[in-house]
Order: structure tokens, then sequence, then C-alpha cells
């Protein structure tokens, strides 16, 4: 073992889910794997298809551990994999074995090993070269319908799959001692085979007849550290874990000779509470604690490439298309938090961050690593500097911005509100996410009359955090009226999961409405029965909504004054495109979903207002389109055209496009049309210079080249 840390990824500041790698030479362990991991691994180049990986580690069946499995478990396979293993809770084998109808890898396993409720012994869960992994499972004293149990009725903490929770115990391998050659020599062992023999731990025989055991030339070993990975969800957690024979410190360090590390995902409340503090000190003065959780960890930028692109954005197109994200520019720190976690170990409580280390090995490096910690503060003078310097988009911005008076426009957008409609682009990347663009995801924002989601890829609502900021966040996913799913592909569903949990933490009153194909009906039953809660949602299949009869034809007008229309397009079993129509303010809007050119979206689509369109590939690519049953930014012009939308909203765009699709199109044809980025922001208000912002993009990346790789 040369060099080993734990090294934090995500920090769980409300856009990002917390996770950490254990890292060794030629071993990694990967603990939770929530919802825009794989997008956390990308921005920071961690390596998730390699084979040093060995085992991924969840602690619970909730989106903040699991929801980013299956999209990683797909690039894994794609890398050429054979196996990949995962240990988590009881219920984790149903729900990968649930999902295999759309995570279809039939070259690689995914072996899955669940730790019971019941089990009431140490668990051995993997045992390898530098370190042997334990799990410990602790329960709630909450009762299943997620509400507190009666005082008078005996607490039953094994009441569902969903309240079990797995803390891991990673003990690190003792750490040999060092081969001393001046005690060699004194002891007349000549420099050369048995120094060899004498550091590989064997015993060696001297010219003389006298015995060299390794002990009298290699100090002892050094005990190995432990690194405690302990999820407690809230406090009803806290009496099973402080009981827990297997996470206490008499166990686990009796005599206090190895340094440990706890890494806590635990909220403040829970820290703050006197059992679980105590549990903590209970560990000792070697024993460094580091917590994380969006109670204890300060908001700001994550991804760092997108942030700063959304900062020329702005500088570029101003607030009204490209508005900061929330967090952007940090404030400064000032909160009482440092001092709390100060309080309840002195000097051994650190606040969690991204990439924050704790260093295992070598011995004369453990402890707190923060240097590869990204900078808190963003260069925004020099971000400022390029923007400016940049003489072809200086040019473009001094041309006019003046409507083209001679362009007729439809009568619902002549006096229309700045309050009517909204959109907001969370994911405008195919297949996977990336540094620049999430996997597809739009918020169509009715304001005073909730909002709506179409498509939910991983990562939905970290992009709504950090584009609304947590408080918008949470209230937009309050009032969600319905969420849209065109088809089982894992890049347009998996974020359903956070966004179903978190209505319920918030214990929103109405049931969603989740429309989309019947295969997403019996996944989502079965990780509610899973999870042993209620998803509270009303479920429509989209080929009910094709010719839509009563009472579903005025469910959607009486209750949400919009009309829904879908229809079949091409590009896999169950995919749908869709229609929204509002029948206050007459507007109609259309998304194609993953699609070849398609004659009946052209139909329901007839006369939109705007048309959002995937446009995978540029032009030149029609083959490699077709193979994969996507568009090239002409055949989605083709088909918008044909519609007569008053604009087009390109979108979903191969991570070939980091930042802007090549578009060979020119002159009159982009008249119209403009191009999504991630947090891009249409007011239907704004509808009219929205073309305007193509050229400006173009002139903002001129050089941009497409990034060939892999896949989609």
């Amino acid at each position: 073992m040369v060099k080993a840390h734990i090294e934090l990824l995500g920090s769980h500041t409300g856009d990002s889910n917390r996770s950490a790698l254990l890292f060794f030479d030629e071993e990694r362990y990967l603990f939770e794997c929530g919802d825009g991991t794989q997008r956390l691994c990308t921005e920071y180049g961690v390596s998730i298809a390699t084979e040093k990986l060995h085992r991924v580690f969840v602690s619970r069946m909730d989106p903040s551990s699991i929801g980013g499995l299956l999209g990683m478990a797909l690039t894994v396979a794609d890398s050429g994999r054979k196996a990949l293993n995962i240990v988590g809770p009881e219920g984790l084998c149903r729900f990968v074995n649930e999902s295999r109808a759309f995570v279809y890898r039939p070259k690689m396993v995914l072996d899955v090993t669940e730790v019971r409720a019941d089990s009431n012994q140490v668990n051995v869960v993997c045992e390898k070269n530098y370190v042997s992994i334990e799990a410990v499972p602790i329960t709630s004293t909450l009762n299943a319908s997620w509400e507190p149990a009666q005082s008078h009725v005996e607490p039953n903490p094994k009441r569902s799959r969903g309240a079990l929770v797995i803390c891991y115990v990673c003990k690190i391998k003792d750490i040999p001692g060092k081969f001393d050659p001046q005690k060699a020599t004194a002891l007349g062992i000549p420099r050369g085979p048995l120094f060899g023999k004498l550091t590989k731990g064997e015993k060696v025989t001297l010219p003389d007849g006298r015995s060299i055991t390794p002990e009298q030339v290699i100090s002892p070993p050094t005990p190995g550290p432990i690194v405690m990975i302990v999820c407690c969800p809230d406090v009803s957690y806290i009496a099973s874990l402080v009981s827990e024979s297997g996470l206490s410190s008499n166990y686990l360090n009796p005599n206090k000779e190895r340094n440990v590390c706890i890494i806590h995902f635990s909220t403040l409340s829970v820290l703050s509470d006197q059992r679980y503090s105590s549990w903590m000190a209970s560990f000792g003065g070697n024993a460094t604690h580091i917590a994380l959780d969006e109670t204890i960890c300060p908001m700001r930028p994550v991804f760092r490439g997108h942030a700063d692109a959304m900062y020329k954005a702005n500088l570029t197109l101003g607030e009204t298309y490209a508005p900061l994200p929330s967090g952007y520019i940090p404030e400064e720190e000032g909160d009482p938090v440092l001092g709390f976690l100060e309080a309840i170990v002195p000097g051994k409580v650190v606040r969690g961050d991204t990439l924050l280390r704790y260093r295992i090995a070598p011995i004369a490096a453990i402890g707190i690593d923060a240097s590869q910690v990204p900078s808190k503060s963003i260069v925004l003078d020099s971000i400022k500097a390029q923007v400016h310097s940049n003489d072809r988009l200086q040019s473009e911005l001094r041309r006019t911005v003046a409507t083209d008076q001679g362009e007729s426009f439809p009568d619902c957008l002549k006096e229309i509100s700045e309050k009517a409609a909204e959109l907001r682009f969370l994911g405008t990347a195919a297949a996977i996410p990336g540094k620049h663009r999430n996997v597809s995801a739009i918020l169509l924002n009715l304001f005073h009359r909730g909002c709506a989601l179409l498509d939910c890829g991983e990562g939905t609502y970290g992009q709504m955090v950090r584009a609304l900021g947590r408080t918008e966040a949470l209230e937009k996913v309050v009032s969600l009226l319905f969420v849209w799913i065109s088809h089982m592909h894992a890049d347009h569903h998996l974020g359903l999961l956070h966004i179903l949990s978190k209505r319920i933490s918030l214990k929103a009153e109405r049931p969603l409405v989740v429309i989309g194909p019947s295969k997403l009906r019996g996944w989502l039953s079965s990780y509610s029965e899973i999870i042993g809660g209620d998803n509270r949602m009303i479920f429509i299949d989209s080929a009910e909504l094709i010719e839509p009869q009563q009472p579903l034809a005025s469910y959607f007008p009486e209750n949400f004054g919009v009309q829904l229309r879908c229809c079949e397009v091409i590009h896999c079993p169950q995919a749908y495109g869709i229609v929204v129509e509002d029948c206050v303010n007459h507007w109609k809007l259309c998304y194609s979903g993953d699609t070849r050119p398609c004659e009946e979206l052209v139909k329901i689509g007839k006369n939109s207002t705007i048309a959002i369109h995937e446009a995978t590939l540029e032009d030149g690519m029609e083959q490699e389109a077709e193979e994969k049953a996507h568009c090239t930014i002409s055949e989605a012009l083709d088909i918008c055209e044909k519609m007569n939308a008053h604009r087009t909203i390109l979108t979903h765009f191969s991570q070939r496009y980091p930042r802007i699709p090549v578009i060979k199109s020119s002159g009159d044809r982009l008249a119209r049309v403009a191009v999504a980025f991630d947090f891009l922001r249409v007011n239907f208000k704004d509808l009219g210079q929205l073309p305007r912002t193509l050229p400006l993009l173009q002139a903002l990346y001129p050089n941009e080249a497409p990034v060939v790789r892999a896949g989609v």
C-alpha cells in the first residue's frame, strides 16, 4: 500500500448527493451512488469504468443512495466491463431486477449482495488485499406510514425495507513496518538477497549459523486505520445506531491505538442530539469526524465548467435567457454551523466538501487533506475578459436586436403576460450526463397555476436546485401538476424517483399525475413496494392520450387548464411525443421526445407556438442517426417547418457537442430557431427575440469542435 485515502465526491448541498471513494493504488470502493453521481465523476475526472472499482456500497433504498446506480451501471457496461458488484440493503436485488427492461446489458453481470435487517452478526461484505469491509444495519423507530409511532406502542424498528439503513466499517489492514538496514548491518547481515528475504517476511540463516527473524530488522506494523461511513437519516435511527455493537468504539478500537475517520451522512438535528454526539465523542482523540448534509454544507457551484459557461452566457444573453444559477457567486460563509460543529467534539469535526480527502497512507501523511478542494471563489474578471475580448461576439452584440417588424405573431402572444408561461431547460444532453449538459428534462412553469416536467432524467432535482435555489426548487416540486415521460430510456426518467421522494418528504397534498409508457407504471409500483411507502401518484398511460376519451379528455382542462395529446414516435417501443395546449392563454407547445422524423408528430403539432425537437447529431451523420433512431439538425428543422411552428428550439444534443452543436444551416432557415442549453429560460413573452440567441452563442463559441467519443 503506497498511498491510500478516502475522498468525498458529493457533499450533499441540495444540488448534489453525498458520495465517497475509498482509494488504494490497485483498488477503489464507491460509497453511495445517488442522483447525479455519474456527472460528478465526469466533472472531477473520476473513472467509474475502471476495473479497479471493485464494489459500490449503498446505504438505503432512497434516491439519495441509489438514484445514480442504474445510469452508472449502463456506463460501466458500455465500457466493456463484465461485472459490477453492488452491496446494499434488502430490496436492492428486486430494484435491479425490475430495472433490467431498460438497463439491458446481457454481457455484464450485476452481482448484488443484500444485507438484511434481521442480521444479528457482523456482515463481512468485502475482504480484499488492503481492506475488510463490514456492513452494519440500523433501523428506524417510525412506523410504515412515515409518521412517528404512537407513544403507547412499542416501536418496531424492522418495519419495512425502506426504513433499513446500512452503515459500513472499513478496516484497513495493518500497515507493515519498515525494514531497517542499519539494524541489519549491525547484526552482520550482508547486503543483497538476504535483505530482500527479510523484507518479504522470511526467516534467514547467516553463514555463521545464526537465524535472523524479520521482527529483528523490521519495525512493528502500524495498526490499520478505520474508516466508517455512517448514514443516520434522522433522529429516529439514533437509538439503533448507538446500541449496535458493530459500531461501538469498544468493539472497533478498544485500545484507542487506531486512527479513525468517521464520515457522517447525518443532518444537523442528528449531530445535535446528545445521544449521537456522545457516541461520536466515545471514539476519542484519534478520531476525525467529517459531516456532510445540506443542513451543514454551504451551497456553491459543484459543476464548475457549466457554471463558468453560464456566466459567459449571462454576459452574452442577459438575465432574460441566461439567468445566473443560484449560488453561482458564493456568499461569505459567516454562518453558525462551523462553530456548532466545533462544539460537538472540539477540534475533531470537519465540514465536508467536494474532493476533501482523509489520507490513510503513508502513515506520515495521515489526516485531512484539503489541497484538492475547489476554490470557493470564481474568477469573474477572467471570464468577463474572455467575453469582452471576443471580437466576433462584440460585433454580433452591436447588431440591432429589434424584432423584425415584418414577422407576424400568433394572436396568443400579442398581449401575453410574463406570468403566463415559461420554459426552463434543465437537461439538454443525449444518453449520458456531461460537464456542460445534464440529461433530458424541461420545466414548464405556469406560475400561480403550477408547473410540469417534460421528461425527468437523472439529476433533474439537482438541476432545479442549481437553477432556482433550494427554496424555489422545493416550491416547484410541491406545485408540480404532472410529469410526462417520453419513453423508457434511462436518460429520460431516472430522476423521477428523486422527485417523488421529495414530494413525500415535503408532504405534498395533491397526488402527482405521472404520464408515460405502460412499463413505467410497473417500475414505479415495484419501487413503492420495495421501500414500503406510497409514491402518491396517479398514473396515466401515454397511449390513452393518443385519442383521449371521456372522462380523460376533460380531466386535464378541468383540473390544470391545459389539454394534452400524445402520438407514437419512431424511436423504441412505447416512445411518444406530446402536445400541450393552454386553455387559458391559447398557446400550443409540441415536444418530440426522442425520434426519427415523424409525420404523426407533424399532425398533432401543427401550428405550434413552440416546437421543441431533438437534434442529437449534426448534418452528415444521417446514417448514425438512423441506426440510433435519432434526428440530425436538418431533419429536426424539416419537421418543425412542416409543423409551421412559430418558434423551434433544438435540444437533446450528443455529448460530442459540449457547449453548442455544429449547425451547417444558415440564413432564413434559422430565422425562427434557437438551441437549448442547460438553464436556458424562455418566457413566452420573450419569444420574439429568442432566435437572436443562436448567432450570439455561435459567436461566443466560434471554434467549438465536436468531441469524438463512443456512443451517441
